[in-house]
């Protein structure tokens, strides 16, 4: 990985973003992703995929809890991408990430590694 970088969105928030090439970039999410946050992750999300960055990992390790409105704002990446010739794959997935992914079936669409 090249280069280590904190996005700013109009949130007040930040997502840490590691940069590798030209193509590819790993955006760590955490704590608890409710509505309240869908907006800053669609935002940086739509960031680098503007950037270039379409093959995206998406790490989710230290993710407590997701919600519709963060699901959404995944499944918005994985289609931005696969347009753009690129992927979306999520790391660390566990627990009750896992079981809202199984439960919804975007492990069926959206990889994890």
């Amino acid at each position: 990985m090249s280069a280590v970088r904190a996005r700013r969105s109009p949130q007040p928030f930040s997502w840490p973003v590691t940069v590798d090439g030209d193509r590819r970039a790993v955006l760590r999410l955490f704590g608890e992703l409710d509505h309240g946050l869908a907006d800053s992750v669609r935002s940086d999300i739509a960031a680098l995929l503007e950037d270039g960055r379409v093959e995206l990992d998406i790490d989710v390790t230290d993710v407590a809890f997701i919600d519709s409105t963060v699901l959404g704002a995944l499944i918005g990446a994985h289609k931005g991408a696969v347009a753009a010739s690129g992927a979306v794959r999520l790391l660390g997935v566990h627990g009750a990430v896992r079981a809202v992914l199984e439960t919804t079936r975007l492990d069926r669409i959206i990889p994890s590694a």
